[in-house]
């Protein structure tokens, strides 16, 4: 189990549930995202508390405008040995303020995409758009 993980809130209840209508309801924005429409539904209604921060970078754009002015651009990834501060999505990049040991955007970038590339709930496809955003300039 991924032990990085978002604190799933109201305001992101409901950005999602929002950007779930936006794309033609709960299942195909599921299948758009990646993820199971039972695992959308319980994101909106907070039976979920802690979102893979995997799917946090899937989700993020999608949801991105309905998200209240005060967490744009921010949350942060709860890990047991590492904090990721400050991810965000910014006019198609990715954009990741600091890792826990880490200073420079190259070992960021790279330990990323490590991450994406070990994650076995995404499929081929999915890991190559995200390393793309990752390493966009």
């Amino acid at each position: 189990m991924d032990k990085k993980h978002i604190k799933n809130s109201k305001s992101i209840g409901i950005a999602i549930g929002k950007a779930a209508e936006e794309y033609g309801g709960q299942a195909s924005f599921a299948e758009l995202i990646g993820v199971n429409q039972n695992t959308i539904s319980r994101y909106i209604s907070g039976g979920i508390v802690k979102i893979p921060s995997h799917t946090w970078l899937l989700l993020y754009p999608y949801i991105e405008g309905f998200l209240p002015e005060n967490s744009k651009n921010k949350a942060t990834v709860i890990d047991e040995d590492k904090t990721i501060n400050l991810i965000g999505y910014n006019h198609g990049t990715i954009v990741v303020h600091s890792i826990a040991g880490m200073t420079t955007a190259k070992e960021i970038k790279s330990d990323l995409t490590a991450r994406i590339l070990d994650c076995d709930d995404l499929d081929e496809k999915m890991k190559f758009k995200i390393i793309n955003l990752i390493n966009k300039e």
